[in-house]
């Protein structure tokens, strides 16, 4: 398992205290895995400038949406910070750092982004996990707005939000409304990681794939797919000693229908300890 050490924002949710992470920082140690050596320095400055630019702007505003629109338009007009097919192919549309270097990014990071410039001036944008599209929710005295990031910082109202979850993922109007409820500090970085694991196996780089399942497993040390899919990363990475370890403590209580699956990849780790003695 990877040493937490260096990773103060992770060590936070290991010890239960969600509600003092700074998810940015937690996205930038995240970013570091595949980075060794990244300077969070110039991601919190762009920030920070950002955050100042929105100042004599936010003045102006006349209403909630108004409000909404200057960050919009700061960060998507102006700064081009948007996203597009190819950042789910590969990590890079994931990690904080390279999304403000080349303005691309998937909903969730795009999402921290506008969430934390909004911060610097004590506005409170809350992350909403719904399926398959992170946006963020601003609540106001009457109904909810809704930016979303990925689509050019476009503003929804608490109707339209809903509508477009009914028509697009076939939802009921009560699952609407739930899937619209602000997401806990845990469900956003555990859909982060989530993002950062499927992205570095469909790139077949199992060694920062490996990383990523680290964090998975020390988050959920319980749950058996996370163990699981720990065991067969490391197999995938080229360490076939822990493999085998983790594979055959999951083989003693898994479910019937991974039986199979198991005893192949412990026949394979097996088989790769014997070449190598």
């Amino acid at each position: 398992m990877k040493d937490f050490n260096e990773d103060p924002q992770f060590t936070r949710l290991l010890c239960r205290e969600d509600d003092t992470v700074d998810l940015i920082l937690l996205a930038l140690e995240f970013a570091r895995d595949f980075n060794p050596g990244l300077d969070f320095g110039p991601t919190l400055a762009w920030i920070d400038a950002r955050g100042a630019e929105l100042a004599p702007r936010l003045a102006r505003a006349a209403d909630d949406e108004a409000l909404l629109t200057v960050i919009s338009q700061c960060l998507a007009a102006e700064h081009g910070l948007t996203g597009s097919p190819e950042v789910f192919e590969s990590p890079e549309g994931s990690c904080i750092d390279r999304v403000i270097e080349t303005r691309r990014g998937i909903p969730l990071v795009l999402s921290l982004i506008y969430q934390a410039v909004a911060a610097r001036q004590h506005i409170d944008l809350l992350g909403v996990c719904s399926p398959g599209h992170f946006i963020l929710r601003y609540n106001t005295p009457l109904k909810p707005l809704f930016i979303d990031p990925y689509n050019g910082g476009r503003i929804l109202t608490h109707t339209q939000a809903i509508k477009l979850f009914e028509e697009f993922k076939g939802l009921s109007r009560a699952e609407a409304r739930r899937v619209l409820e602000p997401a806990s500090t845990r469900a956003i970085v555990l859909r982060l990681l989530r993002n950062l694991k499927n992205l570095s196996a469909n790139t077949e780089d199992w060694r920062k794939c490996a990383l990523v399942q680290d964090r998975l497993l020390a988050l959920e040390p319980g749950l058996f797919e996370e163990r699981l899919d720990w065991g067969m990363i490391q197999l995938k990475a080229g360490r076939p000693g822990p493999a085998l370890s983790m594979l055959e403590k999951c083989l003693r209580n898994c479910p019937e229908e991974t039986q199979t699956l198991l005893k192949q990849q412990i026949g394979m780790a097996r088989s790769q300890l014997a070449a190598w003695n």
